[in-house]
């Protein structure tokens, strides 16, 4: 009996020591593999970096293009809502995204439908007329006027 027992604490402690070595070895092969995983980043860290760069100037070109469209096609389509009877003087778009037409008619009825016709559009909100003056030009009266409209961003 004494024999038994002195041979089941030796496997006891033998299999305490097998659990124990094989935690250890997971232990230094976990650190290794961190170790390596580490090293493998830090390797890959600069191109990361460089990816990044190039995906933030491609996001400025992208907004700068879509800035350029915007602003094309919504001149496209001012252009499309006067009316042949108007003419454009001058024509500027703010960086606020402010658009600000300046121009003459023949009546003011024209100058009101051209407002209108700017508010319908997508590109343009809160069309308005800021001022409109009358004058003599050789033997008729033409409205001067002046139409502010907010750029619609979000297109």
């Amino acid at each position: 009996m004494r024999k038994s027992l002195i041979l089941f604490g030796a496997l006891l402690a033998l299999n305490i020591l097998l659990v124990i070595g094989i935690f250890s070895v997971s232990l230094k092969n976990r650190d290794n593999y961190a170790a390596k995983l580490q090293e493998r980043l830090g390797e890959l860290k600069p191109q990361a970096q460089s990816v990044q760069n190039k995906l933030e100037k491609l996001k400025v070109f992208q907004a700068q293009l879509s800035s350029r469209m915007l602003i094309l096609d919504s001149l496209t389509d001012l252009i499309k809502a006067l009316s042949p009877e108007c003419s454009l003087s001058m024509i500027s778009i703010n960086e606020e995204g402010v658009l600000i037409v300046r121009g003459e008619a023949p009546e003011l009825q024209k100058i009101l439908d051209f407002v209108v016709e700017i508010e319908k559009s997508a590109y343009f909100k809160n069309a308005r007329m800021n001022y409109s003056s009358r004058r003599k030009l050789r033997d008729k009266q033409v409205l001067d006027f002046e139409i502010q409209a907010d750029l619609d961003q979000e297109k």
